[in-house]
């Protein structure tokens, strides 16, 4: 009895190693769609829609998107056609980015550090002329931004802070004074202020 349990522990731990190897040898030839023992996507996975379309490719490892991640587009053509590529780092946007029209002109195109948008971005129209490019901070518009029409001519200027429109701000804070500055005159002359309405 002894040596049947020997035995038997013995062919089951020889079965889990060889469909282990058989795992790992298949996810390092870069065969779609596979998981490890503790059942984590790892390597390339390819997602179809219900019609078996092909709607994206993505790079895993231990169960978190890491490397190049690409959408497509549903079209009825032989090659699909690329919507959207982003790299990933554990997980996390990371790298350079692109969006593409159906056309294949490139819509936007910037660079995710950590899960946020970082340095410079640009968006364009169709013909690749140039409708807005500006940089980001840890995921906030910040510095000068440049808003252009279909012909490339500036149409304005924004200067941003962490995210905050410092144009809009300051006008925002001058009326703000003014209010302010008005409530008090009010008050000097015996006139109460306006009460805030909800």
């Amino acid at each position: 009895m002894k040596f049947f349990k020997i035995t038997l522990l013995l062919c089951l731990s020889c079965m889990l190693s060889l469909h282990l190897m058989a795992q790992d040898k298949g996810a390092k030839k870069g065969k779609p769609n596979q998981t490890d023992e503790l059942g984590r996507k790892q390597g390339p996975w390819k997602v179809k829609n219900n019609d078996g379309v092909l709607i994206m490719e993505v790079e895993y490892k231990n169960d978190k998107r890491d490397g190049l991640c690409r959408t497509f587009y549903l079209a009825d053509t032989d090659e699909p056609k690329v919507m959207e590529e982003t790299n990933y780092l554990d997980g996390k946007k990371d790298g350079d980015y692109k969006r593409y029209y159906f056309s294949g002109e490139t819509n936007t195109e910037g660079t995710f550090e950590n899960g946020k948008k970082e340095s410079k971005w640009t968006k364009y129209f169709e013909d690749g002329t140039v409708k807005w490019e500006g940089n980001y901070k840890k995921g906030l518009r910040d510095g000068d931004w440049k808003f252009n029409n279909r012909k490339g001519d500036l149409l304005y200027n924004k200067s941003y802070k962490d995210g905050v429109d410092l144009q809009a701000k300051a006008e925002a804070d001058k009326a703000a004074a003014t209010k302010k500055e008005a409530d008090a005159k009010k008050i000097k002359a015996g006139v109460p202020a306006a009460k805030p309405t909800k």
